[in-house]
């Protein structure tokens, strides 16, 4: 006699087996865990694997974030390390703006370009703090630009390093490398007005922002040599999720009913 009951249990045997035998064959025959469906997956999965296989294209992207910014910072440590830099610290306190005050691999800093810098920083700062609603004693603000000197001379250092590079780049890369990757500059700012706009409220010259494309471009074609190197192993991927669970771990958990009752002493 016909058993709904048992034949129902015979089919969910017969489907259990026919996975265990396709994910036997599958390895054997060089297939990989991705191959199976995802419902023959699920019954060897417990949910913090599951969780992690969710998770790993965020990771990966995380993982390539930081990996380009080790390199790229590896990169100009290295240009630095490189290069032959003077430095002449009683002009950047005391000199005209016509004196030297740094020659980068025999390319001359006046002491006028970085007075321009300051100035520019000095305005960054009274527009920030007049957002927030606070007033900053000029005094206050020359002894800022002051102590802040000496880091605004190795930025501008940094910067004159990185030109030099990029202009040995642009020897050698097509101009219309340098045009596309304006254009794609150009749309991520919203066109062409959009872009003059930000420009203007930072300050920034259409020559600048031209080195600033350069810079970029320079950047994105020493990243693509390295591009094997953004490649994250599923050990890495792994590892990262592990280390943000730790850390999820050991946050502090917060108690919703103390919060209530602070809330109530706030309000009596």
């Amino acid at each position: 006699m016909y058993n709904e009951e048992n034949n129902y249990s015979g089919n969910n045997m017969l489907v259990y087996l026919v996975a265990v035998v396709a994910l036997v064959v599958g390895f054997t025959v060089g297939f990989t865990f991705d191959d199976v469906s995802d419902t023959v997956q699920a019954w060897f999965v417990d949910e913090e694997e599951e969780e992690f296989r969710e998770a790993k294209d965020e990771l990966k992207e995380q993982y390539q974030s930081e990996k380009e910014s080790e390199i790229l910072d590896e990169h100009v440590d290295k240009l630095i390390e490189d290069s032959e830099v003077e430095k002449n610290m009683e002009v950047l306190e005391e000199g005209e703006a016509d004196e030297v005050v740094a020659v980068v691999n025999g390319e001359e800093i006046m002491k006028e370009e970085i007075d321009e810098v300051i100035e520019q920083e000095r305005q960054h700062m009274k527009q920030q703090m007049s957002m927030m609603g606070k007033e900053i004693d000029s005094e206050e603000l020359d002894e800022r630009m002051e102590g802040i000197k000496p880091q605004i001379l190795d930025r501008e250092i940094e910067m004159a390093i990185i030109n030099q590079a990029v202009q040995e780049f642009e020897e050698t890369v097509d101009e219309e490398e340098l045009e596309e990757r304006y254009d794609e500059v150009i749309e991520e700012a919203g066109g062409q007005a959009m872009l003059d706009q930000q420009a203007a409220q930072m300050g920034i010259s259409e020559e600048e922002i031209d080195e600033q494309i350069a810079i970029g471009a320079y950047l994105n074609n020493y990243l693509e040599e390295r591009s094997e190197e953004l490649e994250p192993t599923e050990e890495e991927l792994r590892e990262m999720y592990e280390e943000q669970q730790e850390d999820t771990k050991e946050q502090p958990q917060i108690d919703m009913e103390d919060m209530k009752d602070m809330k109530d002493m706030k309000i009596k």
